[in-house]
């Protein structure tokens, strides 16, 4: 399974003046519960790109929900080396906390060349994946581009976004557990 979410300025932008703390506690609620019902069905591989926003709050889901489902193995998997250099000092620390407890990394490139870097990282986690889960709100960027990537390509996703028109870009996915995810407001 593959994470891919927008960086946290456009979840924030799009939650209409609510309290930001709180977008992200709701975000995360859900995304654990999500692992927590995947667990139960199987999964137990999550491949992240580590960006910042949705893809940290996957991971630190991932991390929270280990001790329950010992099989369970996060793989982060960076665009280039130095991803994490530019984020503000909180994520920067949660880049590495993550690290720190992720069970195997994946480096594409030594270094940026362009932003086909992250598209590659997009498609190199589509390729090892069987499902999506996402935070996609409709915005065009790289979210998009791998959510209809992974819709190009059948495979099963999951839009954890809270957005009525949002719900349009799951795919394949029991009706149950989007409803389940959703109860957490």
């Amino acid at each position: 399974m593959a994470f891919t979410g927008h960086r946290s300025y456009k979840i924030y932008a799009s939650a209409r003046g609510e309290n930001r703390r709180r977008v992200q506690q709701i975000v995360i609620a859900r995304t654990e519960r999500a692992m927590r019902l995947l667990c139960a069905q199987g999964y137990d591989t999550f491949l992240c790109g580590m960006a910042m926003g949705f893809d940290l709050w996957a991971a630190w889901a991932v991390l929270s929900v280990k001790a329950d489902f010992p099989g369970v193995r996060l793989i982060a998997v960076m665009p280039f080396r130095g991803q994490e250099v530019k984020y503000p000092d909180s994520d920067k620390r949660l880049y590495y906390e993550i690290m720190d407890e992720t069970d195997h990394s994946i480096c594409l490139y030594d270094r940026y060349t362009s932003n086909r870097d992250y598209i590659d990282r997009n498609r190199a986690m589509l390729d090892h994946a069987s499902m999506l889960v996402c935070y996609f709100n409709g915005e065009s960027g790289g979210t998009a581009s791998t959510v209809f990537d992974a819709r190009n390509r059948e495979m099963q996703i999951l839009n954890i976004c809270g957005h009525r028109a949002a719900r349009r870009y799951n795919h394949n996915v029991d009706d149950r557990l989007i409803t389940e995810i959703m109860k957490i407001r």
